[in-house]
C-alpha cells in the first residue's frame, strides 16, 4: 500500500476472509507502542489470543513469521507449535 505496511489477521467464513484485526504503519516508522514490524505482529497475535480465549483456532502465517524468538514466545503464550 504505497508507503504503508498493512498487517491483517482474518478468519475464514464460508470461503471468505473476514478481517478481525489489523495494524497499519509507515515503512520504517515505528513508535514507542510499536517498536518494529515484529512487535506489531506479536501485538496482533496477543490480541487474537485474548479475543478468542476459550475457542479453538489455528494461526496460519507465511514465511515472514519464521523467527525462532517468535516460536519461543508462542510456546510461552500457550500455543502448541
Amino acid at each position: 500500500m504505497g508507503e504503508f505496511k498493512l498487517l491483517v489477521a482474518s478468519v475464514v467464513v464460508a470461503r471468505r476472509a473476514l478481517p478481525l484485526a489489523w495494524h497499519a504503519m509507515r515503512k520504517g516508522e515505528f513508535s514507542e507502542r510499536t517498536k518494529s514490524r515484529n512487535h506489531a505482529e506479536e501485538q496482533i497475535i496477543e490480541f487474537l489470543r485474548d479475543a478468542l480465549a476459550g475457542h479453538d483456532w489455528v494461526l496460519v502465517a507465511d514465511r515472514g513469521f519464521a523467527r525462532a524468538d517468535l516460536f519461543k514466545k508462542l510456546t510461552k503464550w500457550g500455543f502448541a507449535t
